[in-house]
């Protein structure tokens, strides 16, 4: 299971799309009355710009998915990768905001490339059989680094300011499109049944 080619990588992938999904999440509401100053707007838009990265990242998921099974998965999400680190970049020197809501928006996107992009590179690589234990697992690395993220998010935010949780983000979706771009296999053909 773990030795098909691309099988880690796209697991790691996993692992790092869900962290920073969940790493600002502790931390948004004190972000948000920085960026907006009137405490009593903070819950509306703590849950706009959740609903909002919600809403695009469902959207833009069958978007991708479509157009990944017309042009390859693997470059998705090394494109996807690459979108939210710019966004997660530019949300740690936002100023205003709507400006944060416009690039949570596009953070969305971004997961909707990724999610959707290892998901069927995992259906790709998985070799019939053995689809249950593959899922299981990535549901398993989902859940680990989802469980992580908030922990890791605070205790940056504390450290390190509110604004280099933003920055860390970033540097995991960095890493993200590096590790794609460097170690998924350029094409496989769907796995043989063992």
């Amino acid at each position: 299971m773990l030795t098909a080619a691309g099988v880690l990588t796209t697991y790691s992938l996993r692992f790092l799309d869900s962290l920073v999904r969940m790493l600002f999440l502790p931390i948004l509401p004190l972000f948000a009355l920085e960026l907006i100053l009137d405490a009593a707007r903070v819950n509306i838009f703590t849950g706009l710009v959740i609903g909002a990265a919600s809403a695009s990242a469902a959207v833009f998921s069958v978007f991708f998915g479509r157009l990944g099974d017309r042009t390859g998965h693997r470059p998705i999400v090394i494109l996807a990768s690459l979108l939210g680190f710019l966004s997660f970049t530019f949300q740690s020197l936002a100023t205003s905001g709507w400006m944060f809501l416009l690039l949570q928006v596009f953070a969305g996107i971004a997961h909707g490339g990724v999610v959707t992009g290892v998901s069927a590179l995992l259906a790709r690589y998985t070799a019939c059989g053995e689809e249950g234990a593959v899922y299981g697992l990535d549901n398993s690395i989902n859940s680990g680094a989802r469980t992580l993220a908030p922990m890791l998010g605070v205790s940056i935010g504390l450290w390190l300011g509110l604004r280099a949780v933003f920055g860390a983000a970033a540097l995991f979706y960095l890493a993200a499109a590096f590790l794609a771009l460097r170690a998924l296999p350029r094409s496989v053909a769907c796995a043989k049944t063992t």
